[in-house]
């Protein structure tokens, strides 16, 4: 029997997939991306020439917060020069939900300003979530039972939009504020 984790864990051999289509998908990020990628790729059901996820826990593709990470990134877009590169990420880390003093000299803003620049010069389109709620102490086990008995999910998991914008208006901030005509940008806070 396959637990949800086991279900729901990116699979090592399908992180380059090869499908009947003609776009090459590149889906970059971190942990979020990782688990994003086993959905993306049943949604897209093989319209792709490849769907290739670079991926590394911990780190956002598109700030340099982990520097050998982000040069690995650029040099495979630069190799694969993706029709479509997609963004997702969620990052609770200070320099990434910190007010902003000034979005000129904001290190993470020019970073991902940085970034994008450079990806516009290899792909068509850069499709950027913006993030999403990360639940604080949030015990993953416990909604894997409730899911499983087929319990109420809880009020834990709610949250108001209040919440979400005093935990993510920074970051959206910084997200919204890039300059990019190839750029669009996801805000399914918006939907």
């Amino acid at each position: 029997m396959i637990t949800l984790l086991q279900k729901f864990a990116p699979d090592k051999s399908r992180q380059t997939a090869r499908g009947n289509g003609t776009a090459n998908i590149m889906l970059i990020g971190n942990s979020v991306a990782q688990r994003a990628y086993p959905l993306l790729h049943d949604i897209l059901k093989g319209r792709y020439r490849t769907f290739r996820l670079f991926a590394r826990s911990a780190c956002p593709a598109l700030s340099n917060w982990c520097p050998t990470f982000s040069e690995a990134m650029r040099k495979v877009v630069r190799h694969e020069n993706p029709h479509i590169l997609l963004s997702i990420h969620h990052s609770l880390i200070n320099h990434f939900v910190d007010p902003i003093k000034n979005l000129e000299t904001d290190l993470v803003y020019n970073q991902y300003q940085s970034n994008v620049d450079f990806i516009s010069n290899y792909t068509k389109y850069i499709v950027i979530d913006m993030p999403y709620y990360k639940y604080r102490n949030f015990n993953t086990g416990a909604l894997v039972r409730r899911l499983k008995l087929g319990l109420f999910l809880g009020d834990d998991l709610m949250v108001t939009w209040q919440q979400y914008m005093d935990q993510t208006q920074h970051h959206r901030k910084r997200i919204s504020s890039i300059v990019c005509s190839k750029c669009i940008i996801n805000d399914v806070s918006k939907l």
